[in-house]
């Protein structure tokens, strides 16, 4: 400080610059300090989701449908929020109706055949997750889950800073939940990093 004060002189004057430099120097050092940590946590949170990519968060209706669909390269999990849907596959058929949530793996196709319909759909890519089947969860707390796809969807759209960690965390909810009316225990497939 002593150096200071003798570099800017010792008027009131030249003490106020001196303050108002050191003030500018801290408020930059704290903007740089914020970013840094961003970046850090941004780092740990992308590494411990790695094997984790969400890829689009939509919301879809129609009238009527009788189509096939295309084996993609990425999975799907959709919340229907009314109508009805038959799912045919090689030598399987799955049925969902309102409040049921679909998991449809990468690389299976499939015919499907439904009413009105109201749906979120989520896409996304995990590694280690291979399933060859749509698998159908019955959820009986239907506002609930509901309202974690209604967020997803939100959040995916404002795309407001930080926007990603909101909609992955709101992801993981639903993946538990998922997971608690499953028969093949979803959520754990080959889940954890080995």
């Amino acid at each position: 400080h002593i150096e200071a004060i003798q570099k800017y002189g010792t008027t009131k004057y030249h003490r106020l610059s001196f303050l108002k430099n050191i003030t500018k120097s801290c408020t930059l050092l704290q903007h740089m300090l914020e970013y840094v940590l961003m970046e850090v946590c941004k780092m740990l949170f992308e590494n411990f989701v790695s094997n984790i990519k969400l890829l689009t968060v939509l919301k879809l209706s129609w009238d009527f449908s009788d189509a096939e669909a295309s084996p993609r390269k990425f999975h799907a999990i959709s919340f229907r929020v009314k109508g009805n849907a038959h799912y045919k596959l090689p030598g399987s058929e799955v049925h969902s109706t309102s409040g049921d949530v679909l998991f449809v793996p990468e690389d299976v196709g499939y015919h499907i055949k439904a009413d009105e319909e109201e749906l979120y759909v989520i896409h996304f890519e995990m590694k280690e997750l291979h399933q060859e089947n749509l698998e159908v969860f019955h959820m009986n707390d239907y506002y609930k889950v509901k309202g974690l796809f209604v967020a997803c969807f939100e959040e995916w759209n404002k795309k407001e800073p930080g926007y990603y960690f909101k909609v992955m965390s709101i992801f993981f909810q639903i993946l538990e939940r998922m997971s608690t009316y499953s028969t093949r225990k979803f959520a754990d497939l080959n889940y954890h990093n080995s």
